[in-house]
C-alpha cells in the first residue's frame, strides 16, 4: 500500500493519492512483510519522516480513513520504539 503526505494550510494529511514522480518512497515492509529495521533505525536521517513525526508528536496529522490512521499509528509507534 502506498501513501500520500501533503501539507495544507499548516496541517499534514495521510491519504492513498501520492505523486506518482516523488522521489521520497519508502518501503515499510521488506517483501516478505516483515519491518525495515533499516529504515525504522535511521529515520531521523530523513526530513520528510522527521517533519512527520513532528507533526504526529503535535497532533497535526490529518488521516482520509480510519484504516490508514491504524496502520500509521502502528508504524509511528514501531519508530518511536527504535528511537
Amino acid at each position: 500500500m502506498v501513501f500520500g503526505l501533503t501539507i495544507k494550510s499548516g496541517k499534514m494529511y495521510v491519504s492513498k493519492d501520492y505523486y506518482q514522480t516523488t522521489y521520497n518512497l519508502f518501503a515499510l515492509t521488506t517483501k516478505d512483510h516483515k519491518e525495515n529495521t533499516l529504515l525504522m533505525h535511521s529515520v531521523n536521517k530523513y526530513a520528510c519522516f522527521k517533519k512527520f513525526l513532528d507533526n504526529y508528536e503535535m497532533s497535526n496529522v490529518r488521516y482520509e480513513s480510519q484504516e490508514i490512521k491504524s496502520i500509521f499509528t502502528e508504524i509511528v509507534n514501531k519508530i518511536l520504539l527504535h528511537k
